[in-house]
């Protein structure tokens, strides 16, 4: 194996489930490896090698890539981990972190993965967030998505976010949208107050909007410009004009 696989966590994970599967069914995907030296270096499918090991397997199914660097390695390793889902946010978001630091380019490092926009961000904000609520992400208590979306609008403010995490746990999906709604529109409300409004008030979040061609090629300019989504500007723009004219 190589140090070009980024699965650091979880590795022994669940794996005595995996060894059963193989020993019944066999490898069903191959891992991949590349040639060094004469060798095979495995740089996806990790978890597979060791638990074919385990169930006593000679030879297992693998797709063989020519020689690569580290760093190609590394981006087709965590590519075919976050398109399959199989890795935590932990690792994900640390890989993100390294290609951010060496591009310097949110577009460019999800372009590198082949993920969108939105994606990266999501696991670089992995990397701000407090333990507590990293914990709370790996034990699945509260998505990576919610995590972050929770610790900017709560503007890190930890006593505000632990309290809003709390009152989550009890929250369905519906009315946990409706508090991070609330609390970006007004970070500096009461955390009761907030929850109250969540769990009773409906709020309309989903609007379509249809933009004249002209329009439509303006936003699309903008969100190459400004290195986001055409959503997010237009979200954005809709939430400027609300607070303008007094209404958010």
């Amino acid at each position: 194996m190589t140090d070009s696989n980024v699965r650091t966590k979880d590795v022994h994970k669940g794996l005595e489930q995996l060894v059963a599967s193989i020993k019944r069914w066999g490898v069903l995907q191959p891992v991949s490896v590349f040639q060094k030296n004469g060798k095979y270096e495995l740089f996806v499918g990790q978890r597979r090698y060791l638990a074919s090991v385990k169930a006593g397997k000679k030879t297992i199914p693998a797709i063989v890539y020519s020689p690569m660097s580290k760093f190609d390695a590394q981006i087709r390793s965590i590519s075919e981990n976050i398109q399959r889902r199989s890795l935590n946010a932990a690792d994900t978001g640390e890989v993100c972190y390294q290609l951010y630091q060496q591009e310097g380019n949110i577009g460019k490092v999800a372009e590198l993965l082949g993920v969108s926009i939105p994606t990266v961000t999501k696991y670089l904000g992995y990397k701000t967030l407090p333990d507590w609520l990293k914990n709370l992400v790996q034990e699945k208590e509260i998505t990576l998505a919610k995590a972050v979306q929770l610790w900017n609008y709560t503007q890190h403010n930890e006593t505000k976010a632990k309290a809003l995490a709390e009152k989550m746990l009890s929250m369905t999906k519906a009315e946990i949208d409706r508090l991070l709604i609330l609390l970006e529109a007004k970070p500096e409300e009461d955390v009761e107050l907030l929850s109250d409004k969540a769990r009773k008030q409906k709020v309309l979040r989903r609007v379509v909007i249809h933009l004249s061609p002209v329009y439509a090629l303006g936003l699309s300019n903008a969100a190459v410009d400004k290195d986001s989504e055409p959503a997010d500007i237009a979200r954005r723009a809709v939430m400027d004009w609300l607070e303008e004219n007094g209404y958010a």
